[in-house]
């Protein structure tokens, strides 16, 4: 691999390093803001739909952390391919694409937490 490779698959490691810290931060806060708005405010909401959001962002916490687990995969898979100067570099390419997947997955459970929590309030 030459130094331009090297280079690009570093950069490739950073960008999803950053998305990855991004997704578990946007949905873990909402579920810490969420558990303390549901302590101290929870006579002015229905807590039923306060829950399922709460489900939401805790799921997209977990499936975060799923995404990383195939992005940290996708990379040893993509090192072994070269290091045994494999012509084939699909392995490494579809758990990179799962990690994507996750971390897509991720975001749409946050927006749709965001939805839910929305609906709580008591008219």
């Amino acid at each position: 691999m030459n130094e331009a490779q090297k280079e690009q698959f570093q950069s490739t490691i950073d960008v999803g390093l950053q998305v990855l810290k991004t997704s578990i931060l946007i949905n873990g806060g909402a579920a810490i803001a969420l558990l303390t708005f549901m302590g101290n405010k929870h006579e002015l909401v229905n807590l039923a739909t306060l829950i399922t959001a709460l489900k939401c962002f805790a799921t997209g916490v977990f499936i975060s952390a799923l995404g990383g687990f195939s992005c940290y995969a996708a990379q040893r898979l993509h090192l072994y391919c070269i290091s045994k100067n494999l012509k084939s570099r699909w392995p490494g390419i579809i758990a990179g694409n799962v990690g994507v997947l996750l971390v897509f997955l991720s975001l749409c459970l946050f927006a749709l937490g965001i939805k839910e929590a929305s609906f709580s309030f008591k008219t």
